[in-house]
């Protein structure tokens, strides 16, 4: 209970973030009873945490600081780091979190996680500021938080951090149509134990942990340059590596895509063969047959022309009675002038901005054996599904005539 001649009461005595019921009663000067007023509700500010303290800020990679601290069990936490007058910060609301575990994951809170002891009892937390820049120094702190108010807090004193120097670059040494060849120098200051380069598998997820080739870590001499190469790749195409070390002194592994990422790509070639010819009848008495064949592939270098030549049996692939039937950019062409009982041998190439790629397959083609009894392609162009015969539709028409009367 407190008496008092002015319009400002301070009450003291009371509990952190405690709510209080304050009744006001009013009285004369002769102590005579005047007026109670109505019951109101008053809640006291949450308690100031204690000082955190920072012990150690340590440089895991480029990117990354380790950051030891110890405050007291069962407060959130957000950490500050600050360089060339450029302030950041990672939050860390309820939770609990790894302690005392240098190379854990990030955790995804960061609650100072409670001990056996009293939930006062100070602990000791190492968390992690990642997204840093290499070889940079970083003032960083740490704020401890109220439990009941986040706007209630008290910040450690900043204490410096560096970050490991950038690792040097992976650089392209050689590249062919099927295969990449690329080196790495070690750093010559002794900081890496041991180092792999890893190549994304085709059509793997590089954040996919078993997305990228196996491959043994190397023991790394300083200033030594590492060679390594992957071969057995499509022409033409874009490939991804990476390069993971292992540092001396924490034994903590980065993985490194480079930046810009490390993206090789392997050179264009000439075309696959074609597939392999085809004929089928589309006219008479002219003679005319379609030829089709399976596009080849493009190997990196899209295909500007189709050759199709034809020679008569017998014959071999060196032989000069091979003659040009067409030259352009369709897979099929409409074929005529050959001998309607003869025998011949056809044949198609593909050509690209690398050059000529190989003949197709070829099989003698009995002339006399074509028609409807010839079997037929999945690659067949859309353009015979059309062709039938002028004769048959006239018979047909004969035909429905005929039954008609």
């Amino acid at each position: 209970m407190k008496v008092a001649d002015g319009h400002v009461v301070t009450i003291g005595g009371l509990r952190a973030f405690t709510t209080y019921a304050v009744q006001v009663e009013t009285t004369t000067r002769h102590h005579h009873l005047s007026t109670i007023s109505n019951i109101t509700t008053f809640t006291t500010r949450a308690a100031v945490p204690p000082t955190p303290r920072v012990i150690g800020v340590t440089g895991l990679d480029p990117e990354t600081l380790a950051v030891t601290f110890v405050a007291e069990a069962g407060l959130p936490y957000r950490i500050f780091w600050q360089s060339s007058h450029v302030v950041d910060s990672v939050d860390r609301p309820a939770g609990r979190p790894d302690v005392d575990r240098p190379d854990a994951d990030r955790p995804a809170d960061g609650t100072v996680a409670e001990t056996s002891a009293s939930s006062s009892a100070s602990v000791r937390v190492t968390d992690r500021v990642t997204g840093l820049q290499g070889d940079t120094k970083y003032s960083v702190w740490v704020r401890l938080m109220s439990a009941q108010d986040s706007s209630v807090f008290a910040d450690s004193p900043a204490v410096e951090g560096l970050t490991l120097p950038p690792l040097p670059p992976l650089h392209l040494v050689n590249a062919s149509a099927h295969s990449l060849t690329v080196s790495w120098t070690a750093p010559a200051d002794m900081s890496v134990l041991r180092h792999a380069v890893d190549h994304l598998l085709p059509g793997a997820d590089p954040t996919a942990a078993d997305g990228w080739s196996t491959r043994t870590l190397e023991q790394t001499s300083p200033s030594h340059t590492f060679t390594h190469r992957v071969g057995g790749l499509p022409p033409g195409s874009s490939q991804l590596f990476r390069v993971r070390v292992t540092y001396n002194t924490t034994l903590h592994t980065f993985t490194w895509l480079g930046d810009p990422p490390f993206n090789f790509s392997t050179l264009d070639a000439a075309p696959s063969a074609p597939g392999e010819v085809r004929l089928q009848q589309v006219g008479s008495p002219e003679h005319t047959w379609q030829a089709w064949w399976a596009p080849a592939r493009d190997h990196g270098s899209p295909v500007l022309v189709y050759e199709l030549q034809a020679a008569p049996l017998p014959t071999d692939e060196s032989s000069e009675n091979f003659t040009s039937l067409y030259n352009g950019s369709a897979n099929h062409w409409a074929v005529s002038g050959l001998d309607p009982v003869g025998v011949y041998v056809l044949r198609a190439r593909a050509l690209n901005d690398v050059g000529w790629g190989p003949w197709g397959a070829s099989n003698p083609l009995h002339m006399s054996h074509l028609g409807a009894f010839y079997p037929t392609s999945p690659s067949l162009p859309t353009i015979l599904a059309a062709a039938v015969p002028a004769a048959l539709l006239l018979l047909m028409l004969m035909l429905l005539l005929v039954c008609g009367e």
